[in-house]
């Protein structure tokens, strides 16, 4: 590694770690209503923005998010190096430094052996795609990660949207793996094409796949819910299981945003709905309403019992 890729990396590792310790609610200082928005999104979300928009970022770390995005315009790449070792008990393929939080991590039940993990992957701060959501795979009860990468971008509108963070893993009594994402633009997450993506996948492929963000790790994946324009959808759950004549089918809950720039907050309202997908995600039903007509409820999650409630 050269000179200059190590003090880029380690800038990028500085910043993040910094953002990590900031209060969600210091930002709204700077504002701007973007930065006001984003002390009230997900960490991933306020990360890829401000690496994007270094000059929106926190003035006390304006500096590093510059330099995180020099190093990612300058093409320093490999973050997700397929020959790295694990070391101990990291549960990662990691080389650079680079933190990797928010983690989910769902175990196959008739094969206790296959382990999935998945985390806001700040490695994604370097590929191509703007991917964040990362995945990591153990065939060995999680002694080892047998192969990793980050959740390929998902089509809404015609157009490819890359995943963003807030993981969730699970694996049906087939052993088939699903993962949950936020999928939207880094660039400008608020007032673009966003939504929760779903993705599906199995042992054997992820195994084999070339890992990094190749689609053919998740072969089937979709954009279960698809934010109106002036909404943001954020913290996403999903779980999978049997619901009755249905039968397995994959449910999704997540916090809807209505953007609102010129609001104290940057936005108006946050209501809670749902998405009942079948289990190969052809098809979904249309958004169910929760939790709605609040002005601000997050963090749902849901459950399918062993009754198929």
């Amino acid at each position: 590694m050269t000179t200059r890729s190590r003090i880029a990396r380690w800038s990028i590792l500085a910043l993040l770690l910094a953002l990590v310790a900031l209060p969600a609610h210091g930002v709204d200082k700077q504002g701007k209503a973007a930065t006001r928005q984003l002390g009230h999104f997900s960490q991933s979300v306020a990360t890829r923005y401000w690496t994007a928009n270094p000059d929106q970022a926190p003035e006390g770390l304006r500096g590093r998010f510059q330099a995180a995005h020099d190093a990612a315009a300058r093409g320093a790449r490999g973050a997700l190096a397929a020959s790295a070792s694990v070391v101990g008990d990291r549960f990662n393929r990691d080389v650079t430094g680079l933190p990797q939080n928010e983690e989910s991590v769902a175990v196959c039940r008739t094969r206790p052996n296959v382990v999935l993990g998945g985390t806001n992957d700040y490695r994604g701060l370097l590929d191509p795609l703007g991917n964040l959501t990362g995945w990591h795979l153990s065939v060995n009860g999680g002694r080892g990660v047998a192969n990793e990468g980050l959740l390929p971008p998902v089509q809404i509108g015609g157009a490819d949207v890359p995943s963003g963070g807030d993981p969730v893993d699970v694996a049906d009594a087939g052993c088939r793996l699903y993962a949950g994402s936020l999928n939207y633009d880094p660039v400008d997450p608020f007032h673009r094409p966003n939504g929760v993506g779903v993705y599906r996948s199995n042992p054997a492929t992820l195994a084999a796949c070339p890992g990094g963000a190749d689609p053919a790790c998740w072969p089937t994946r979709r954009a279960v819910a698809v934010a109106q324009p002036g909404h943001f959808l954020d913290k996403e759950w999903i779980h999978v299981g049997r619901s009755g004549p249905a039968g397995t089918v994959v449910w999704a809950t997540y916090s809807d945003f209505t953007v609102d720039d010129t609001a104290p907050l940057g936005f108006t309202r946050a209501e809670i709905f749902a998405v009942r997908c079948t289990a190969d995600l052809a098809s979904c039903t249309d958004p169910i309403p929760i939790s709605v007509d609040d002005q601000d409820v997050q963090f749902s999650d849901v459950t399918v019992g062993p009754d198929g409630r």
